[in-house]
């Protein structure tokens, strides 16, 4: 018989780690009752309560249950109508989803335009800069003495620009700073070299150095003033290159450039520019002229060897906006406007086959395509300010627009309409079908549900008076007999066998609550540190009794395959230092039920004058990959540790069971751990147990990462189980506070499993008030209490409590109340939670036969300090009392 005090002892006495007094509406649980008969069970409801929060979760509960089918049939009649009303709208959103993937595909290529005519304009800007900045460079080299300048012609000329010539660009040149008092000698240079050199047609620098006014006509400019520049300087063109544009003429050398605002604002802002930035950084675009817009890059020029870099001249490039637009589209592109912005002044240009088109002076784009603009502001990555500012606005027009607006999403959206309306009706078909399967299912299930509380409740309330009668019976047949008397012992073994008999009847309930928590997922682990060996042991020594009875010798073997010896003792055996250093991270008492499951089954289909072989082996590489289940298992920084703590893992420990049974045939085999599997129940078992403890014992070690599985030779070979669960290595184990009853989270547990002695005689035993509306049951606890040394007091139901205690002046005379769960007038967990807001800080411990989580859970929150099921177990009940207050 599989013993399962220990087992539940820990869900038995659960405890709240919060302060159980703290409680709201939204949680009240209302307590079923108890149904009275099989036939009772269709029609329990909730039980109304004294408090208006379970009330009102009552009337919610019966709101819920009564309109079920009401809600489904809304919620199918919602999803009709979305169903419908998706059908309807089907082409309205189809088509204007499919206009958007049309819209975007026609913005993804307006934006591809843009940004190609962007970028490419910005490339061409940058290699003319580059150009110019080279062309300094030259100059620079040429004439590295800030003495030789402004007399600073390069012969050769036309070769050196040739490569800039060669790129479009219709002018390229270089023009030296010459101050008024310069002027003279530098034009008889410049006419000497424009005589002597062949680069040169003839009639060039005919006028000196000249400038024009603002009508036009051209003067000799000898004092370089002007009205927009505070630099009195003089830019005559020294050198030049172009491509045969008439204005450009031979007479144009000697031109003083910084005269015309544009390009003169333009080289004041370059000199600006050098005062703080390094010269390479400051080239820059003058303001756009001529009919065909135009713009020239400036560049600064320096001498190499003057350290103050100071700006001896200027190289200027002249290029047409248009041929920066031309060759950038493909010749099948049209219906593209691109309007140049410079300062206050707009270009509009436009693209035919390939080439730019410039439409005239202004911003002449399509209105209607105002929202469509892509603007962008070009620049030269310098750091001197742009004379005027340069910004690009492209727009698309009719012709580009069209192409992008079609037919299709019209045509689609009749298919999508069919589409949806056909799915709507396989759904409904479909719909049928599952919901009349899942009402099936549900009906099972909560009738299996309500069948486990009718039988948990029926059952253990009786057999709690059974059990504690037989206790006591027992124990004055012991004290008042003779032992010798034959009659006596016969007596004790009959007492003995119905107690078997009945805690066999609580350990059947005990599975089938644990496999509904399985089917529900509600079953939860505990993490602590396990010492298997230990467990083992334990769980040995726990079932030696059982094993006696039938002569059958239990053989434990530790890693070297040698026996044990002196295992019944009191003392830890010690196993060899590995197993000693290895833990598993999981839940000793699930644990410990899963090896008393497989020791009693081993024992139970043993016969007698048997042998049954344990063993427990370490392997390093076993569970490979296996992640630690739960938090970290130790707390480094735990001041209690005397050393320090390392943690590895350590594969895998590995536990067998083999008994001499009538062992498992293949064909059985695959069928072992399922749920109900008996093979032979009557002849083997006798008709009892549930055949579930091997299927709970599965999800168990499967929960612990671990594995579990049987081999058998065939039937009439006996059995071998085998649990294998993953482990780590704890090094530097040792604790300074190590004294019984003293646990901490590197404490081995084994002291968990096995039961807690008594109270010992010198400690003082709290007075118990014991609150029960049975009169057995009052009269048993009284007796078995009174046995172990308590005294106790005895009330009826809960509102009896609640009254003793508004009216009492003392509140200290129980240490401790024993409060049943189902009372009239008031329940245990109401009683409870009434007194916990009359601020009553005496131990409370619930005893109930409803073991189901929710019942358990309600009576906690409702202030219990621990939870007891039925049968009354005196050991139980005194470990809850050893326990300090957690309020």
């Amino acid at each position: 018989m599989l013993e399962m005090s220990h087992i539940e002892d820990r869900e038995a006495s659960m405890r709240t780690r919060d302060n159980p007094h703290t409680h709201t509406d939204t949680d009240t649980y209302t307590d079923p009752p108890s149904p009275k008969s099989l036939s009772d069970i269709e029609n329990i409801t909730p039980l109304k309560s004294t408090s208006r929060g379970s009330k009102e979760i009552s009337g919610i509960w019966k709101g819920l249950c009564v309109n079920r089918t009401s809600r489904v049939v809304v919620s199918r009649a919602l999803v009709l109508i979305s169903l419908l009303l998706t059908a309807a709208l089907c082409g309205t959103v189809s088509y204007i989803y499919l206009s958007r993937l049309e819209m975007n595909r026609y913005q993804d290529e307006l934006d591809s335009i843009s940004f190609r005519i962007v970028a490419s304009s910005n490339d061409f800007l940058q290699t003319i800069t580059h150009q110019t900045e080279e062309l300094s460079s030259v100059y620079s080299v040429f004439y590295p003495n800030p003495e030789s300048w402004p007399n600073t012609s390069i012969s050769g000329v036309q070769t050196i620009y040739e490569d800039i010539l060669n790129s479009g660009i219709p002018f390229v040149g270089h023009c030296p700073i010459v101050r008024p008092d310069q002027l003279a000698v530098f034009e008889a240079y410049a006419l000497e070299v424009f005589g002597n050199v062949n680069d040169f047609p003839p009639g060039c620098g005919q006028y000196g150095v000249f400038s024009t006014d603002i009508n036009g006509s051209i003067y000799h400019d000898t004092t370089a003033e002007t009205s927009f520049s505070e630099h009195n300087i003089l830019t005559p063109i020294l050198n030049a290159g172009f491509q045969g544009y008439d204005i450009y003429a031979p007479w144009l050398m000697l031109y003083n450039v910084h005269s015309h605002i544009d390009r003169g604002t333009a080289m004041d802002n370059v000199l600006a520019c050098t005062q703080s930035n390094s010269y390479k950084k400051c080239s820059t675009l003058s303001g756009v002229f001529n009919r065909n817009p135009s713009t020239a890059v400036i560049s600064p020029t320096v001498a190499n060897y003057d350290p103050s870099e100071t700006v001896v001249g200027y190289s200027i490039a002249t290029f047409e906006w248009v041929d920066v637009f031309s060759g950038i589209l493909p010749d099948y592109i049209e219906g593209i406007d691109c309007v140049l912005k410079a300062g206050e002044f707009q270009y509009t240009f436009s693209f035919k086959d390939g080439e730019a088109v410039f439409k005239g002076a202004g911003d002449m784009h399509d209105e209607e395509y105002s929202s469509e603009r892509h603007s962008s502001t070009l620049s030269l990555n310098s750091s001197t300010e742009l004379y005027v500012p340069y910004q690009l606005d492209i727009y698309p027009r009719d012709s580009f627009y069209s192409i992008y607006n079609t037919d299709v999403p019209l045509i689609m959206c009749v298919s999508g309409v069919s589409v949806i309306l056909f799915t709507s009706a396989i759904f409904f078909l479909y719909d049928y079908f599952v919901e009349a399967n899942s009402a099936a299912q549900e009906n099972i299930l909560s009738a299996k549900r309500r069948y486990v509380r009718f039988i948990s409740h029926e059952v253990r309330t009786p057999m709690n008076t059974v059990c504690m009668g037989l206790k006591l019976l027992e124990n004055g047949i012991t004290k008042c007999s003779d032992e010798n008397n034959e009659l006596i012992q016969d007596l004790v073994e009959i007492t003995h066998d119905l107690q078997a008999s009945a805690e066999s009847a609580v350990t059947v309930l005990n599975d089938l609550l644990n496999y509904d928590k399985i089917e529900s997922g509600t079953l939860k682990l505990e993490f602590s540190n396990i010492d298997l060996w230990e467990l083992v042991r334990t769980s040995v020594r726990a079932l030696s009794v059982h094993a006696t009875q039938k002569f059958i010798q239990l053989n434990v073997f530790c890693e070297d395959k040698v026996p044990v010896s002196g295992l019944m003792g009191n003392s830890s055996h010690q196993c060899g230092k590995n197993l000693h250093e290895l833990y598993c991270h999981g839940d000793i008492c699930r644990l410990a039920q899963v090896l008393r499951n497989l020791l009693s089954n081993a024992i139970k289909f043993s016969p007698s004058n048997s042998v049954i072989d344990i063993s427990v082996t370490w392997n390093p590489q076993g569970l490979k990959g296996t992640k630690p289940l739960g938090p970290l298992p130790v707390d480094k920084n735990d001041s209690s540790l005397v050393s320090d703590v390392t943690i590895t893992p350590a594969g895998s420990i590995l536990v067998s069971v083999r008994d001499n049974g009538p062992g498992i045939s293949k064909e059985n085999m695959k069928y072992l751990f399922q749920e109900g599997v008996q093979f032979n129940a009557n002849e083997l078992q006798n008709g009892q147990g549930s055949g579930l403890g091997l299927c709970i014992s599965k999800y168990i070690v499967h929960l612990h990462g671990g594995q579990i599985w049987a081999e058998s030779e065939g039937e009439g070979c006996g059995t071998v189980f085998y649990m294998e669960i993953p482990v780590v290595r704890i090094v530097g184990y040792t604790r300074t506070n190590s004294s019984a009853g003293l646990e901490g989270p590197m404490v081995r547990h084994t002291t968990t499993v096995e039961s807690s002695d008594c109270i010992s005689s010198v400690e003082a035993k709290p007075r118990v008030l014991i609150v029960d509306d049975a009169s057995t049951n009052r009269k048993l606890l009284t007796r078995i209490l009174k046995l172990h040394g308590y005294e106790s007091d005895v009330l009826c139901d809960g509102e009896e409590c609640v009254e003793m205690y508004e009216s009492a002046n003392d509140v200290t005379t129980y240490g401790c109340i024993l409060m049943d769960y189902q009372m009239p007038r008031l329940n245990g967990p109401e009683a409870t939670k009434r007194l916990r807001e009359m601020k009553i800080d005496v131990k409370i411990i619930g005893l109930t036969g409803n073991v189901m989580s929710d019942d358990v859970s309600y009576f906690l929150r409702c202030g219990a300090d621990g939870v007891l099921f039925k049968p009354f177990d005196i050991k139980k009940f005194e470990n809850i009392i050893r326990e300090p207050l957690l309020r």
